[in-house]
């Protein structure tokens, strides 16, 4: 089976999910494995909509067979991980792989993922 690889570069906020910023940290799992913790230890990169948008640069490889779940969560000033609150999340698929996507919830969340280089091997 072939496999897919893509590089998460960056991450736009159009919304938060409470007043002020979110402590944007992103989680990722590749075909139902281990999940993945980007930045790693307690990082977590402040965001909202206003001077503090735009998360660039980030560099993130990621590769899969099946799809690769991207999931943001917002890690609040209390550092523990078992509090995070879910922001969004987006399932890339070899037939799904759009260099942008905005996604939102109901708790006024609103980011975009944007990805590049994305290679497909058969």
């Amino acid at each position: 089976m072939g496999s897919t690889a893509f590089t998460l570069n960056q991450i736009t906020c159009g919304g938060t999910s409470e007043s002020g910023h979110d402590e944007v940290m992103i989680l990722w799992q590749s075909d139902a494995g281990m999940g993945h913790l980007f930045p790693a230890g307690r990082n977590a990169h402040s965001m909202d909509d206003g001077g503090d948008k735009t998360w660039s640069n980030i560099g993130l490889d990621l590769e899969f067979e099946n799809d690769c779940l991207v999931t943001l969560y917002d890690q609040d000033s209390s550092l523990d991980p078992k509090l995070a609150d879910y922001l969004v999340s987006y399932d890339y698929q070899p037939d799904s792989m759009p260099s942008s996507v905005t996604l939102s919830n109901p708790n006024g969340a609103k980011y975009t993922l944007s990805i590049t280089n994305v290679r497909i091997t058969k």
